[in-house]
C-alpha cells in the first residue's frame, strides 16, 4: 500500500516529464510528434489527477482509496514509460529510447510512431545494415557512424530532418503504386529517389526494391 509521500513523488516526477515533453514538443518540426506529444502530456495529467482523493476545488472526496491505490501504480507505470526524456546516465537514456522505437515498429503505444521508425532506418540503413556489424548492437552502429551519443536527440534529428521526410514520402509512394497517387506524385517520387538513392533498385513503371526493413530491429 503507497503512502502519501510515494504518491506525492510520483506526482512530482510525473510534473518533471510534463516539462521535458512539452520542451521536446517545442523543439521538434514534425506533426506526428507533435501530436503524440499532446496526447502523452494529457495521459501524465490525467494520470496525476487520478491519484487524488479529495477534489483540489471543493475538498470533497471523489475516490476510494482502492481506486486511488490502482491510479497511483498507473501513474508509476507512465512516468517509467518517459523516462527516456529525465535519465541522466546516456546508457539508461539510451535504452528507454530503444524500448520506444521497438514499440512503435510493431504498432504498440508509444511516444513515436512506426513511420517514423521506417524513416530512421531507411536514413541510418548504411550504418548498420552492413557486413561486420553485430545484429545486436546495431543502434551502437548507428550511433557510432555519425558520431553521436544520445540516441532520442539522433532520432529527432532525422525524422525531423526535411530531405528525409521527402525521400521516405518518395518511398512510400514508389512502393505502393496503387495506392491512390496521382501520375505526377509518382513522377515526382522517383525523380527524388533516382537523385537521392545510389543503391536502390528504381524502376518508375514496377516501383522501388527498399532493402532496409519497416521495422525496428529487436535486440
Amino acid at each position: 500500500m503507497s503512502n502519501y509521500n510515494q504518491i506525492r513523488n510520483e506526482r512530482k516526477k510525473a510534473e518533471n516529464r510534463i516539462k521535458k515533453l512539452k520542451q521536446v514538443m517545442k523543439d521538434t518540426q514534425n506533426e506526428d510528434t507533435k501530436r503524440n506529444i499532446k496526447s502523452n502530456i494529457k495521459k501524465l495529467k490525467n494520470a496525476v489527477n487520478n491519484t487524488r482523493t479529495y477534489a483540489k476545488s471543493t475538498g470533497k472526496k471523489i475516490r476510494s482509496k482502492e481506486k486511488v491505490e490502482a491510479n497511483f501504480e498507473n501513474l508509476k507505470e507512465l512516468n517509467t514509460r518517459f523516462d527516456a526524456y529525465t535519465y541522466r546516465g546516456i546508457n539508461k537514456k539510451n535504452n528507454a529510447t530503444r524500448i520506444e522505437i521497438n514499440k512503435a515498429s510493431v504498432k504498440a503505444d508509444s511516444i513515436y510512431t512506426k513511420y517514423q521508425v521506417q524513416t530512421f532506418f531507411n536514413v541510418t540503413r548504411k550504418a548498420w545494415n552492413r557486413s561486420g556489424v553485430d545484429p545486436t548492437k546495431r543502434y551502437e552502429a548507428i550511433l557510432k557512424a555519425y558520431g553521436k551519443v544520445d540516441l532520442a536527440q539522433l532520432f529527432d534529428d532525422i525524422v525531423n530532418n526535411e530531405k528525409n521526410l521527402q525521400l521516405q514520402k518518395a518511398r512510400e509512394i514508389l512502393a505502393t503504386p496503387d495506392a491512390g497517387w496521382t501520375d505526377e506524385e509518382k513522377a515526382a517520387a522517383f525523380e527524388i529517389l533516382k537523385d537521392n538513392e545510389d543503391d536502390y533498385i528504381v524502376s518508375p513503371d514496377t516501383g522501388i526494391v527498399v532493402n532496409a526493413p519497416d521495422y525496428a530491429p529487436m535486440h
